[in-house]
Parts: C-alpha cells; sequence; structure tokens
C-alpha cells in the first residue's frame, strides 16, 4: 500500500482491476474505467485476472517524472526487490509505503507475492 502526495488517474484499458484504498475497501474495476486517486490517501491495486493487465496512468504534479526510471534498477526481473534503496528513492518523492497493511492485503485476498 502506497501513498504520494500527487493526484493519479488510472484508465484501465484491457482486463478488471481492484482497487484497495486506505479502509481496505475493494473497488471494482472494468474495462475502459477510469479511477481517480486523490493525493495523499493510501492505496494499492491487484490484477483481477489472470492476463496481463492493460492501463495507463496519468500523474498530476510535476517532478515526478523520473521516479520509475530511479526504482526501475531496485525491481529487477528474477531478483528479489531492492527494499531499502526502493523506499529511499520513494521518500525522495514524497512517496510512502505502509508495508504493514500491504501484507494485510496479502492475506486478506489470498494474493501471491513475485517469487
Amino acid at each position: 500500500m502506497n501513498r504520494i502526495l500527487i493526484t493519479i488517474f488510472t484508465a484501465v484499458f484491457a482486463i478488471p482491476m481492484w482497487w484497495a484504498p486506505s479502509d481496505f475497501a475493494q473497488l471494482n474495476t472494468t474495462m475502459m474505467s477510469l479511477v481517480v486517486k486523490p493525493r495523499g490517501i493510501f492505496h494499492t491495486f491487484c490484477n483481477a485476472g489472470d492476463e496481463r493487465i492493460r492501463f495507463i496512468e496519468i500523474i498530476s504534479s510535476g517532478n515526478f517524472e523520473y521516479y520509475f526510471a530511479e526504482i526501475a534498477p531496485f525491481l529487477a526481473s528474477g531478483k528479489p526487490p531492492e527494499l531499502d534503496k526502493l523506499m529511499a528513492t520513494a521518500a525522495k518523492y514524497g512517496f510512502e509505503f505502509d508495508m504493514s497493511a500491504a501484507e494485510g492485503i496479502i492475506k486478506k485476498y489470498g494474493l501471491q507475492t513475485p517469487s
């Protein structure tokens, strides 16, 4: 679960997804849905199907354009994520994680974490 001090608009193009705002309520989306995540709320999402998800996020605020390029090396395929480096980079951009909430969501919905 994460929180950031910007507004995010997400357009879902293909398979359904679900969203969990900070109260763990499940919000289901369908193809061509638009989800608005206001600044300052914790949120997360999950692929609700078996196929690859297709969506686009429009992040409304400046100074965030290099965030994903900076965290990419810490999320290399086939390796465990480098959480300490990911958290340090996220903090630089005002991005905050609540790992205990993420664990609660994983447990509540029976999700599998990447190996």
